[in-house]
């Protein structure tokens, strides 16, 4: 997004939804969960019989996000596996000559990833049948889930020091690799180095910033007033709800 609006100045609106929007919200959805201690479902339910249906609907929104990503997930656990392989299929490093721009470096990763890994048949008028890769990618993803909520609490305690401290690591660590990589500075440059001011006209970047706020707080979908009802009662919410949000 920040690219797509005028670099850095995304960042205007989109920090402007966290402080006003965002956080707010999120120490609303807590207070709900901490203090009668359940779920987005039962707590509406609790505060007012006539708002469980909101607290419905939250589980509705958090199913369809968890099935999208389930789908990403069972795409990510093919091309984990392919990675053990001794030839990578996506390697670009042992092709034959130069290129002239950046679809044709891509052409082959991202053939290999459309053509062998979503395996997307080349007329699009006969009935797709899915990757079997994929499929049990994505099986073993809710099978993973299942286990969690089966499990209770005290697993999901656990299991968080997995699911949440693993990909902060694998993202400092390509961070640390992508920012070594040949024209890394250039990149920087185009994500915050240029201010386009004019871009604040714009409604779109303003509701494109609203958005993502709700998506990476994830708010109404019920989580954070799951994770606040596991909260002691006299916990604080303002600090709680800034942690996490920033």
């Amino acid at each position: 997004q920040a690219f797509a609006y005028g670099g850095g100045t995304f960042f205007i609106p989109y920090y402007i939804a966290l402080f006003f929007v965002g956080i707010p919200l999120m120490q609303l959805e807590m207070a709900v969960g901490q203090v009668f201690r359940r779920a987005a479902t039962q707590a509406f339910g609790r505060l007012n019989e006539r708002m469980r249906g909101i607290g419905i609907a939250c589980g509705i929104i958090a199913y369809g996000i968890v099935t999208y990503y389930m789908a990403i997930l069972g795409w990510g656990n093919v091309m984990l596996v392919k990675s053990f392989y001794k030839e990578l299929p996506w390697d670009i490093h042992n092709l034959v000559g130069g290129f002239n721009n950046s679809d044709e470096l891509l052409a082959k990763p991202a053939g290999h990833f459309v053509n062998q890994v979503l395996m997307d048949p080349e007329n699009k008028d006969e009935p797709e049948v899915a990757s079997a890769g994929v499929l049990f990618g994505s099986v073993f993803m809710w099978f993973v889930v299942w286990l969690i909520l089966v499990k209770g609490q005290n697993f999901i305690s656990k299991a968080v020091w997995v699911t949440v401290l693993l990909p902060v690591v694998m993202l400092v660590i390509l961070v640390v690799v992508g920012i070594t990589l040949p024209g890394a500075g250039d990149g920087i440059k185009q994500y915050i180095g240029r201010w386009d001011l004019s871009e604040l006209s714009n409604g779109e970047m303003w509701v494109d910033a609203f958005g993502q706020i709700f998506f990476s707080l994830s708010l109404s979908t019920g989580v954070m007033t799951a994770f606040a009802s596991f909260n002691p009662r006299n916990s604080n919410i303002v600090k709680d709800a800034a942690i996490v949000a920033i």
